[in-house]
């Protein structure tokens, strides 16, 4: 079954391309559960909370469809429903953070990554085979999908097993497959890790110090920073001139300010409602967005990331209107919250790695970048890791 999870972990995205609607891995993860409640006979019980918050979002979409006459109900809704319903009765089950904390895991889709990185950079790769556009990221469709993908991989491999895979895959990425997000987040991630060890292990604050010293040095030569610099600079320019948009700005930093554009102008033109669920991108909602003009001059005509608004706060906000801001406020606040634990706590436990791994990667997946999609496995991933309440047991570092 590890095997299994590891597979449709991997090929997560070449599945997604394959069976289309971003459902690949899921679905294949969803099949193994069920195959075995089947043979095993098992019960499946599915608390009334989960229920009542589909019902809510159903509720809400229907709503929403009644108000917006361009938005129609289609089979992609259906798909969404139905998988989500799904998920829902199958998610104690499904178990997505025991499964992807195991260090049989963490490991072998470590070394599956680096590998195919490998082989992606001398033309073998993949994503030669599936992708249209190659760009060197092994079975991802781009760099800034890799990173969504293994950013929970490095944290678990580095909060609870402090392995040393973890770092090889983490430099094969700076190496192979640079991007803003790789950057932002493994920083992230290991800012909170070696802070708090400096919290509560003083005798190390050299010793650490030295290691995140060396580590920029290693970061700024491996990585090109005037990338960086030019997403922040076409934020800020963009965001002080959306009547006036330079088409030369950066094309990511437009479509990460499109994306918030878009949650603004969804909100008040379904009057609070939203589009409803996974509904980004219907009818005339396809082309709203301050930024949406600008961005097809410069692609020829392309509306990018338009179902999705390149960030996961967004489509949630975009979808589910003044309920999504409730929804994501909950999110960060469950975030920061289980951060502050983490931080305070002097023992690596597993639960609180665990959940400070979600909250971390879901903040990543809020703010600076999300895969596509609801039912890509990072994002699920991310909240059963968030929500993580199994048992206690410490890793000493």
């Amino acid at each position: 079954m590890l095997i299994l999870y590891s597979i449709a972990y991997i090929f997560d995205e070449i599945l997604s391309f394959i069976i289309g609607n971003n459902v690949g891995g899921i679905i294949f993860i969803i099949c193994f559960n069920l195959i075995h409640v089947l043979l095993k006979n098992k019960n499946l019980i599915v608390k009334s909370i989960k229920l009542l918050f589909y019902l809510l979002i159903l509720i809400l979409t229907l709503a929403s469809y009644a108000l917006i006459s361009d938005c129609f109900l289609t089979k992609k809704i259906i798909l969404s429903f139905t998988l989500l319903l799904i998920i829902i009765i199958l998610w104690e089950r499904m178990d997505l953070s025991e499964k992807y904390s195991d260090k049989f895991v963490i490991n072998l889709i470590s070394s599956s990554i680096i590998a195919l990185l490998i082989m992606d950079k001398v033309g073998v790769g993949p994503e030669k085979f599936f992708f249209i556009n190659n760009r060197e990221s092994g079975a991802y469709f781009e760099p800034s999908h890799l990173a969504i993908y293994i950013l929970p991989v490095f944290g678990i491999g580095l909060y609870l097993y402090n392995n040393k895979l973890t770092y090889l895959l983490a430099i094969s990425c700076f190496l192979f497959a640079p991007s803003t997000t790789i950057f932002l987040g493994c920083f992230f991630i290991t800012s909170l890790y070696f802070f708090k060890k400096l919290i509560h292990l003083n005798k190390i604050i050299t010793k650490a110090v030295v290691i995140v010293f060396l580590g920029t040095l290693i970061f700024y030569k491996l990585f090109d920073f005037v990338n960086i610099q030019d997403r922040l600079e076409g934020i800020i320019l963009g965001a002080l001139d959306f009547k006036d948009i330079d088409k030369q700005l950066n094309l990511s930093s437009l479509v990460w300010l499109n994306g918030w554009s878009k949650a603004w102008v969804s909100i008040l033109e379904s009057r609070g409602l939203g589009l409803g669920f996974n509904n980004m991108g219907c009818g005339k909602s396809s082309e709203s967005g301050y930024y949406s003009d600008t961005i097809m001059q410069a692609t020829g005509g392309i509306n990018l990331n338009s179902e999705d608004g390149s960030i996961l706060i967004s489509k949630i906000i975009t979808e589910f209107g003044l309920f999504g801001i409730l929804l994501v406020l909950t999110l960060i606040s469950k975030s920061i919250f289980t951060i502050m634990i983490f931080l305070k706590n002097a023992e690596f436990d597993r639960s609180n790695s665990i959940r400070v791994v979600g909250a971390a990667n879901l903040l990543v997946l809020l703010f600076i970048r999300a895969p596509g999609g609801y039912f890509l496995i990072p994002v699920l991933m991310a909240i059963a890791m968030l929500f993580y309440k199994k048992k206690n047991e410490y890793y000493y570092h």
